[in-house]
C-alpha cells in the first residue's frame, strides 16, 4: 500500500482517439459462475430489441466530439444470447462506418464456431472468458480455432478448483500463439448476499506458476511477443512515469484513489444493465443519463473519487490527479503522453485529432 502513497497522477498507456461506450446488454446469461454478481447476470432478464439498440446509439453519438472515433466493448450478462445482438453490429458497421470503428466484446464462447465466424466480419475484437465450471473444453477450442488469431484474446479465469483444466488451455493458447490474459480470481467475501461469498484459495505453488503468466501474453502477425502495460504512473514531476499494469495495481489493493481528482467519464461512459449511463463501471457521481431520455448530456469536468477501491480494470485507466496542485504541476506531463498517443495513432483516425480535441487532462 505504501507505494499508491507516493503515486501523484496516473493516466492510460492505451490510444487517445477514442471515445469507449462501455455497454452492458442485459443480465440475461447462461452461465451463473461463482464470482459473478447476481445484479449481473439471470436467466430471465428480456432481451433488448434490435430498434431500441439503433435508437440508444444515435442519442449518445449525437454528443460524442465529432472528431473522436467511437469504440463500443459489449458486455452482459452474455452479449451473444441476444437473438438482435449480431444484426445490430452489422447495423452500426453499415451505417456508421467512419464513426463506430471499434466494435469489441466479451463472451463465455458457448456459442457454435459458426456463429463467431460470422460475428468476426463484424466486430474488431471478441475476447473470450473461460468460466471452468461451465465451460466444456473441446467446443471451446474448437472455438478458438475458427477464428483468425487477430481477431480475438483470450481472458483465462484462473480459477483454483480447475486447476488441471487452466493449465490445460493456457498451454493450448500458447502452443497456438493466442492472446490470453491470466486472471487471478479476487476475494468476492464482501458481497452481501452470503450465497454469493466466494473466496478462492490459491497454493503457494500456484501463485508461482501464476506470477510467471499473469500478464496478457500478447503476439503480433509474424509471431512475435509483444506486451506493453496499459498505464502509466506518476511519482513525482521530474522522472518518466513507470509503465504498470492496472490489474495489478487491483490485486496488490493499490486501488484506493479516495479524493483524488479522477476524469472518467470525461474519455468514455458506461451504459449498465439496467440502461443507467454513467461515469464508468465504478457508478461515481451517480448515473446522470438514462438510455430511455429525451436527450443525453455528456459530463465535461473531473470529479472528486468517492471510493475506497478502483477494482474495473476499465475504470483505473482513466487520468487522475491526487489534487488540484498537483493537476496543476501536472497536465503539462500528462498532455505529452496524450499527444504522444495521438500521434502513434495517425492514420487510424483519419479527422486530424489533436490534444484542443480533448478534455481528458
Amino acid at each position: 500500500m505504501d507505494i499508491l502513497n507516493k503515486r501523484i497522477a496516473t493516466q492510460s498507456n492505451r490510444p487517445q482517439h477514442f471515445y469507449t461506450i462501455h455497454w452492458n446488454v442485459g443480465k440475461r446469461c447462461n452461465y451463473d459462475c461463482a464470482y459473478c454478481p447476481d445484479n449481473l447476470h439471470d436467466y430471465t432478464s428480456p432481451h433488448r430489441s434490435l430498434e431500441s439498440f439503433q435508437q440508444i446509439f444515435k442519442k449518445i453519438e449525437q454528443q460524442i466530439p465529432p472528431k473522436l472515433d467511437i469504440k463500443i466493448w459489449f458486455t452482459g450478462g452474455e452479449p451473444t444470447i441476444n437473438p438482435n445482438f449480431l444484426e445490430f453490429c452489422k447495423w452500426l458497421k453499415t451505417e456508421y462506418p467512419d464513426r463506430a470503428i471499434n466494435l469489441g466484446l466479451n463472451s463465455n464462447g458457448s456459442r457454435l464456431p459458426k456463429y463467431y465466424k460470422e460475428l468476426a466480419q463484424w466486430v474488431n475484437k471478441i475476447q473470450f472468458s473461460s468460466h471452468f465450471e461451465f465451460l466444456k473444453l473441446d467446443k471451446f477450442k474448437d472455438v478458438l480455432s475458427a477464428l483468425p488469431l487477430k481477431k480475438f484474446s483470450v481472458n483465462l479465469m484462473a480459477e483454483p478448483e480447475y486447476w488441471d483444466t487452466v493449465q490445460n488451455i493456457v498451454e493450448f493458447c500458447e502452443k497456438g500463439q493466442i492472446n490470453h490474459h491470466i486472471k487471478r480470481i479476487r476475494t468476492k467475501s464482501t458481497w452481501t448476499n452470503d450465497n454469493r461469498k466466494y473466496d478462492p484459495f490459491y497454493t503457494p505453488e500456484q501463485i508461482e506458476w501464476l506470477e510467471k503468466r499473469e500478464h496478457a501474453q500478447s503476439f503480433d502477425e509474424i509471431g512475435e511477443r509483444f506486451d506493453k502495460p496499459d498505464m502509466l504512473a506518476y511519482y513525482n514531476d521530474i522522472d518518466e512515469p513507470r509503465q504498470e499494469w492496472a490489474n495489478d495495481m487491483i490485486t496488490r489493493q493499490e486501488d484506493d484513489f479516495n479524493g483524488w481528482l479522477c476524469g472518467i467519464g470525461l474519455e468514455g461512459c458506461q451504459i449498465d444493465q439496467y440502461g443507467n449511463i454513467q461515469r464508468g463501471v465504478c457508478k461515481i457521481g451517480g448515473s446522470y443519463a438514462n438510455i430511455d431520455d429525451e436527450k443525453i448530456t455528456l459530463p465535461t469536468e473531473f470529479i472528486t473519487c468517492t471510493k475506497k477501491r478502483c477494482s474495473c480494470v476499465a475504470d483505473n485507466k482513466c487520468t487522475r490527479y491526487k489534487d488540484e496542485s498537483t493537476r496543476e504541476m501536472m497536465r503539462p506531463h500528462i498532455q505529452f503522453y496524450i499527444q504522444k498517443n495521438l500521434a502513434e495513432s495517425l492514420g487510424k483516425n483519419s479527422k486530424q485529432l489533436t490534444i484542443d480535441d480533448k478534455i481528458n487532462y
